[in-house]
């Protein structure tokens, strides 16, 4: 692996610099939304296969293909580069513009999706809890990092807060809708991590749980007639 290795390249240094620039230039030439997703995959192998240590500007470029100078263009620096792999582990992303839904099928749809999101193969994988580890241990140990990723980590609270909102509005059931967020997604953090200490690969048990959770507060969640 290049993430975090070093090779000398004395006395072959012509054979084997031109297959790793032609790479690089291949790689700079993408369009920029394809190099960006190519750039976070790099530094989700290099913060699995090396941890916080290894996790620098200078490895996830060498595992991208990437200058370094192209990867700050990107993420300017490894804590914004920390910040944008965490975000890419999760499995809700923030809609452009949010609207209030107007039946109660489509809040039920919207509430659908997020369990639907949370259960996409990208994010529920077992070798996505490799990176969640030693970002879980930058966290414990580093409060400014801690701070910063707990504000995303609010972001999607309350997206899933407002989701659980709008299915109890139609319902007109009294709901403590963040407290509840914050449980349901306690909840699936946990049902993941025993799935991925189990050896199965269908996921169907913890998504029947995820919705049986939800339905303990909002009622039945199935095909609205």
């Amino acid at each position: 692996m290049l993430c975090g290795g070093h090779h000398s390249i004395c006395g072959n240094s012509t054979t084997m610099a031109a297959p790793r620039n032609s790479a690089r230039k291949r790689a700079e030439r993408e369009s920029p939304e394809h190099r960006r997703s190519l750039i976070l995959k790099a530094a989700r192998t290099c913060l699995s296969e090396k941890g916080m240590r290894g996790f620098t500007l200078k490895n996830v470029a060498a595992e991208a293909k990437v200058s370094i100078s192209l990867l700050s263009h990107y993420f300017g620096s490894v804590e914004e580069l920390l910040k944008s792999v965490f975000r890419s582990v999760l499995f809700e992303e923030r809609p452009v513009e949010y609207r209030k839904p107007k039946t109660l099928a489509d809040a039920i749809s919207n509430l659908q999706d997020i369990v639907s999101k949370n259960f996409d193969p990208d994010y529920y994988s077992r070798r996505n809890l490799l990176v969640w580890l030693p970002i879980y241990e930058e966290m414990l140990l580093n409060t400014r990092t801690r701070r910063s990723l707990d504000g995303i980590e609010q972001e999607l609270a309350r997206e899933v807060a407002r989701a659980v909102s709008d299915v109890a509005r139609f319902r007109k059931s009294e709901v403590d809708v963040d407290g509840f967020a914050y449980e349901f997604l306690a909840f699936l953090d946990g049902l993941w991590i025993r799935w991925c200490l189990s050896d199965r690969r269908d996921t169907r048990r913890e998504r029947s749980a995820a919705f049986r959770f939800l339905e303990t507060a909002l009622g039945p969640l199935g095909v609205v007639t």
